[in-house]
């Protein structure tokens, strides 16, 4: 017969190795869980972090946008200039109407609305155009037989349309006329006078006469106008206004700081 104590000492030695072999076996458990969570983790984890990384970046853009269209907005209501007066540096006007001056002798006629700040605009821009030779004369509705209440807002380049190209007819002197007009369309879309981010074009005008109940509603210029010819509008506040609400596009269509996001 087997010792008492012997019996319960083996007792004893096989319960805890149980306890041990079952410990072992839990922790190998615990490892595989472990494993097999961390990898089944990785797929939802990415989803989480690229739509929080998504949403920071577009957080960011939404504060960049708000930060530009406030820039905008404070800009345009700001007095417009033609950059004749440089403080510690040149006149930027020497860099925004570079070129006019190949069009010394151009006359310009000036037409302005009635407000102080457009008629302060318009007198920088012609002593900017007189700088470099051209002719510059003020006009009102008596001499354009259009109401200058009419004027739109921001500035307007024209010129007057003769007789098309022909061989017989290439030195028309209109020709030289729209070169002008480019050029100063040109110069005023560096000195930022264009709303909502586009350019200024000039653009060719029929001379012709109103009819019967339109007076005033569009340029007739008799005697014929020779050379260029500008309209001075306010500050252009509702078309930026409205520029700001479709998200500030370029000349090209695109908004600044758009994410599109990926495909699910």
């Amino acid at each position: 017969m087997e010792n008492p104590a012997v019996t319960n000492a083996k007792w004893w030695a096989d319960f805890w190795e149980t306890i041990e072999n079952w410990a072992f076996f839990g922790v190998v458990l615990t490892l595989a869980v472990e494993f097999v969570a961390v990898q089944l983790l990785k797929s939802p984890r990415r989803v989480i972090d690229d739509a929080r990384q998504l949403e920071i970046a577009e957080l960011n853009n939404s504060a960049e946008r708000l930060r530009g269209d406030n820039l905008a907005l404070q800009t345009v209501l700001l007095p417009r200039h033609a950059g004749i007066i440089g403080i510690d540096q040149a006149a930027p006007a020497d860099k925004w109407f570079a070129g006019t001056e190949n069009f010394a002798g151009t006359e310009i006629s000036l037409q302005v609305v009635a407000d102080a700040e457009a008629q302060n605009l318009a007198n920088e821009i012609a002593f900017a155009l007189r700088a470099r030779g051209w002719k510059t004369r003020f006009i009102d509705e008596k001499t354009t037989n259009f109401l200058s209440a009419r004027i739109m807002d921001g500035v307007q380049v024209s010129y007057p349309i003769g007789k098309t190209w022909t061989p017989d007819t290439q030195n028309e002197p209109w020709f030289i006329w729209a070169k002008a007009a480019n050029s100063l369309a040109t110069a005023l879309t560096r000195a930022n006078l264009a709303p909502g981010g586009r350019e200024i074009s000039a653009y060719g005008l029929r001379n012709e006469q109103q009819s019967v109940g339109t007076y005033g509603l569009s340029p007739y210029f008799d005697p014929p106008l020779e050379g260029v010819y500008l309209q001075v509008g306010a500050r252009p506040v509702a078309e930026t206004i409205e520029w700001i609400k479709r998200g500030r596009p370029d000349s090209l269509g695109n908004i600044p700081g758009l994410l599109s996001k990926p495909p699910p």
